[in-house]
């Protein structure tokens, strides 16, 4: 089983996240969110939202992970993960981080990563 990572860092006030990992028949996507600051942060959102590539064709944009809001202390690490059972030539993900309390974005990061072939 190969396995390729997506080297996606979004930078963020105070953090950062990357995810996904894939192999050819199972995407394991890993957010992890870090506050680099030395203070908490504010109430955040975080969406990732996956689209495949098989046959041909994308599929629509499913969220895939989608965690109520919230605060990270200083250093503090938040890890989500995701695993679908797909069989896809190509991955993209769309990352968005929201403030909880205005909405404002604070980071949107689209990443593609093609499947290798076993």
């Amino acid at each position: 089983m190969k396995i390729a990572a997506v080297l996606l860092a979004a930078a963020l006030i105070g953090g950062c996240a990357h995810p996904p990992k894939v192999s050819a028949d199972t995407v394991a996507i890993v957010l992890e969110v870090k506050n680099l600051e030395k203070q908490p942060t504010v109430p955040i959102l975080i969406s990732v939202a996956a689209e495949m590539h098989a046959g041909g064709v994308w599929t629509r944009p499913d969220t895939v992970i989608h965690p109520a809001a919230f605060v990270l202390n200083k250093n503090e690490t938040q890890i989500f993960v995701a695993n679908l059972k797909v069989s896809p030539d190509a991955v993209r993900t769309i990352l968005s981080v929201k403030e909880a309390e205005t909405g404002k974005v604070l980071k949107t990061e689209r990443a593609q990563l093609a499947v290798p072939s076993t």
